[in-house]
């Protein structure tokens, strides 16, 4: 927690400890089980509409020794001591909030939801808010094509894709590149840092994803939680059994108290509204997140899916 209000970007300009970075088999770690965990679901609100109905399903691994422990659940991010910030996980909440954006010559809706932790001794960070979250960009008729993670625990972007998407890239474009997965993805030479980690099946309405949340590779780092898979609702599941029910609150982005003293503009990938939050970043990162590289389109093989 820092203990002095901060005074512009000098005051988080010196590079955070350095963390072991392991490299991650993302579409491999996406099909890993959890013996038990946390289940947090949204609250029956105000929040009605397709944020509500997109909202996220946290199934966040708890092994024995960890499932009752404060620090590794998310909550309400409110105003602390000498002008900080801090995280009460005795309120959990997900922020959420809109954005637009043109792929392939069209437009698109997209919903960003931001959850917030605690850093505790072991995650070494500099910061009083690490945050973790999703993006999810729709379809022409609201479900769901492309959800992408806020923070990774590698140098690699993870990103999951539609069974359609899919389809209408492998028409497009044809079979898998050398070395990829996916028709969605580009060749490794033009975007190495982006992995299309699972391909989701598609849900007979719009709904929102399960999110598997693990502990990240090489420890926690500074990062309480990775996100190993997305998962749609009509998927198996891949957890053993749930320890806890916890039940969030959705609300809209602006909630989020104001942190002032930086004006770089480092939340712009998410949406003007994220620079509410952007003393999160220095040295490339956001809260100890790093923003993806790129626009979708530089980023993937993109095609207008056939319903």
């Amino acid at each position: 927690m820092l203990s002095t209000p901060p005074v512009g970007c000098a005051h988080i300009a010196v590079r955070p400890p350095l963390v072991r970075v392991l490299s991650v088999d993302l579409p491999a770690r996406a099909l890993m089980s959890f013996d038990q965990a946390i289940y947090y679901k949204p609250r029956e609100g105000p929040m009605a509409g397709v944020k509500g109905e997109l909202a996220p399903l946290l199934v966040q691994n708890a092994p024995e020794e960890t499932a009752k422990s404060a620090h590794i659940r998310f909550g309400a991010v409110e105003p602390g001591p000498n002008g900080t910030i801090q995280v009460d996980p005795a309120r959990p909440v997900i922020y959420v909030d809109t954005t637009r954006v043109t792929l392939a010559g069209l437009e698109y809706e997209q919903l960003v939801y931001l959850w917030c932790y605690a850093p505790d001794a072991e995650s070494r960070s500099p910061f009083p808010v690490i945050a973790q979250g999703i993006r999810i960009t729709l379809d022409a008729s609201g479900f769901p094509l492309i959800w992408e993670v806020l923070r990774n625990d590698t140098p690699k972007d993870a990103v999951f894709v539609s069974a359609l998407l899919e389809e209408a890239a492998g028409r497009a474009f044809g079979p898998p590149l050398p070395d990829r997965r996916f028709s969605v993805e580009r060749s490794l030479s033009e975007t190495p840092y982006t992995v299309v980690a699972r391909v989701l099946d598609d849900g007979p309405v719009p709904m929102g994803p399960y999110v598997y949340l693990t502990f990240p590779a090489g420890g926690r780092g500074r990062t309480p939680y990775a996100v190993s898979t997305v998962l749609c609702r009509c998927m198996a599941s891949q957890v053993e059994q749930f320890v806890d029910t916890v039940y969030y609150d959705l609300q809209p982005m602006d909630h989020l108290p104001d942190w002032t003293g930086c004006d770089v503009e480092n939340w712009r990938w998410w949406g003007p509204t994220y620079q509410r939050l952007r003393c999160f970043q220095t040295n490339g990162h956001i809260g100890c997140a790093r923003v993806p590289r790129g626009d979708l389109d530089a980023r993937l093989r993109l095609a207008v899916p056939e319903k």
